[in-house]
């Protein structure tokens, strides 16, 4: 399991490596990344020094993507998973999970991820109520990063581009463009709907303009992660860009909150025409 944290979170990291320490499963590992500067990091995961497996690596701040490229150039486990410091597990969820992978076999699981206070998917997503295959366009609405698994060798050569998601030049779809690669080189994706990993839904943003901003500079990445892998699909990512594509336009005719689509709508067609990662 490949975390990190910029600090600011220490209960919600305690409850995370209470969940995995309290898990069925035991063959656990935790690589952790601590971008707090501090020593407060390393005095909780002290604490459970006896109970779990693990790696605590130090470095400055860094974005999201160059911080788990860090830990997975630690990793050696036979199946990889990525634990955001505001998500926890289930007792049960490892030892399902590692009953339904297929180790050395290549392939790339998705479980729904579900917000702990109200029940409702994360995000305001979707998830399939069946196990099924993904295929591009179903890992760009269904694969997050939290809940994903990869069945992969020791050796692992794939990493996450340093241009995408929280903290880096375009601030999202680095998990999406992380999964589409490894479905290029041949790896499975399916989606399994017997358990879900837990997460706090995110606070409502207030702040319009940043808000827009924040559109703007996701969907530059959104776009342009389409745009990579469309010829990949044999055109079936056409469809979603159809689709998000009449949704930015009808929020900017029907919204009160136009900018938000404008911006959005901006952000596509600079990542989809003008940008490559």
């Amino acid at each position: 399991m490949i975390g990190t944290s910029q600090g600011g979170r220490n209960e919600l990291v305690a409850r995370l490596l209470e969940s995995v320490a309290n898990a069925t499963y035991r063959n656990i590992e935790v690589i952790f990344v601590d971008q707090t500067g501090g020593s407060e990091l390393d005095r909780l995961f002290d604490a459970y020094k006896t109970r779990i497996k693990y790696l605590l690596l130090k470095t400055n701040k860094c974005s999201l993507s160059v911080a788990r490229n860090l830990a997975l150039s630690y990793a050696n486990g036979d199946i990889l998973g990525f634990c955001d410091d505001d998500a926890f597990y289930p007792r049960d969820f490892f030892e399902i999970m590692n009953s339904q992978i297929k180790l050395g076999a290549f392939e790339i699981v998705s479980v729904p991820v579900i917000d702990p206070s109200s029940g409702d998917p994360y995000g305001g997503r979707s998830f399939p109520l069946d196990s099924v295959s993904l295929h591009y366009g179903d890992v760009f609405r269904h694969s997050l990063s939290v809940g994903t698994f990869v069945s992969c060798s020791n050796y692992f050569p794939y990493r996450f581009n340093e241009k995408l998601g929280a903290g880096a030049q375009y601030g999202g779809s680095e998990e999406t463009d992380f999964f589409l690669s490894l479905k290029s080189a041949g790896f499975d994706t399916r989606f399994f709907a017997g358990t879900h990993v837990l997460h706090d839904n995110d606070p409502p943003q207030t702040e319009p303009r940043e808000l827009a901003r924040k559109y703007y500079s996701y969907a530059i990445g959104y776009g342009a992660v389409l745009r990579k892998y469309i010829a990949h699909s044999k055109l079936h990512l056409s469809i979603e860009l159809l689709s998000i594509t009449s949704r930015s336009i009808a929020g900017c005719i029907l919204s009160r909150n136009r900018p938000l689509y404008f911006g959005r709508l901006k952000g596509l067609i600079k990542g989809f025409l003008r940008t490559t990662i």
